[in-house]
């Protein structure tokens, strides 16, 4: 391996080094987004199972939950409110 790197002038190995590190960056967002997203389930599944143990109906479970998301809330629940 460093047989090869000793061939590159110095622009070369500054392009390689710049081609690895953009691939890098890549998979790091790639990681970092599903884990996020993983961890977002991962974190509503429990809410929920704690609000389902602490005897709350389903339709409150609900509109707890679209809060939290920052969604609006259904239609349903906005005609039951009035």
């Amino acid at each position: 391996m460093s047989e090869v790197l000793s061939r590159l002038n110095g622009g070369e190995f500054i392009g390689l080094v710049a081609v690895v590190m953009g691939c890098l960056t890549g998979m790091c967002g790639i990681v970092g987004g599903v884990w996020h997203s993983v961890r977002k389930v991962e974190s509503e599944a429990t809410l929920k199972r704690d609000m389902l143990s602490a005897g709350l109906s389903a339709d409150e479970i609900v509109r707890v939950v679209s809060a939290t998301a920052g969604d609006k809330v259904s239609p349903p629940l906005a005609a039951a409110r009035g």
